[in-house]
């Protein structure tokens, strides 16, 4: 992002607010944001502040209370946006506890375009299907929040599936994090777009690594907890990009 709209908004308070596309001079403000405006970020009548739609719109408004008046609209093509540019996938079998949630926070502050989760043979956790959507709704609050401390205007993308195999099958160029003594292939640096899948606590079953063939890579000597190796993972990319 220019570093001009950077310094113009970067300063006013921030909110999130979903299907936002566009507003003709004033938005009516729902329950939710009225009050993480007024009580939580103490805004008062004439106050400017920032709503981020996640689909590349950033709209500077005047708060009035219930309603707020529409200042200026600035709208960000996605190669203008650095962070939103590397379009790294991020594949992440599920994991116990707030890991995942870890994963999502830290990794959409640098820039992954797209979270994957998928049961692996080896997950403890399972996903109810009937909780599946409300899972995916609970992880894309965490990267609202992160979107908004990093000013990314555009909002990473979330899917589900039930498989490793599922996975490849619509992923085939994915690369797959292995700690097998064999593999020995590090992330290549020339790609423009990264599929990154990350295993389970315990690492692949026998029955994952039948999937797995030529596709695997090395983070090197070491073996990181899953959620470290994530997060691993997408800084070595950022890094070399």
């Amino acid at each position: 992002m220019d570093r001009s709209i950077v310094a113009k908004i970067r300063s006013y308070p921030r909110v999130f607010i979903d299907n936002v596309s566009s507003i003709s001079e004033n938005l009516i403000l729902d329950k939710h944001t009225y009050n993480r405006l007024h009580n939580v970020l103490r805004l008062g009548k004439g106050d400017i502040f920032s709503v981020f739609s996640g689909t590349g719109s950033i709209f500077l408004l005047k708060f009035h209370g219930k309603e707020a008046e529409l200042v200026e609209e600035i709208n960000i093509s996605p190669k203008a946006d650095l962070l939103s540019e590397s379009k790294i996938t991020l594949c992440v079998a599920l994991l116990k506890g707030e890991k995942l949630e870890h994963i999502v926070k830290i990794c959409s502050e640098m820039g992954v375009s797209k979270f994957v989760f998928f049961h692996a043979s080896r997950s403890v956790m399972k996903w109810n299907s009937e909780k599946i959507d409300m899972k995916l709704e609970r992880l894309r609050s965490i990267a609202k929040e992160s979107c908004l401390v990093t000013l990314r205007p555009f909002l990473p993308e979330f899917e589900y599936y039930d498989s490793l195999k599922n996975v490849l099958d619509f992923y085939p160029n994915a690369l797959i994090l292995s700690e097998q003594d064999s593999v020995h292939n590090k992330i290549p640096q020339k790609d423009s777009e990264k599929i990154i899948v990350v295993g389970p606590e315990g690492g692949w079953a026998p029955s994952d690594l039948s999937f797995i063939e030529n596709r695997s890579f090395t983070l090197g000597v070491h073996i990181y907890r899953s959620e470290t190796a994530a997060i691993l993972s997408v800084a070595h990319i950022t890094n070399n990009n």
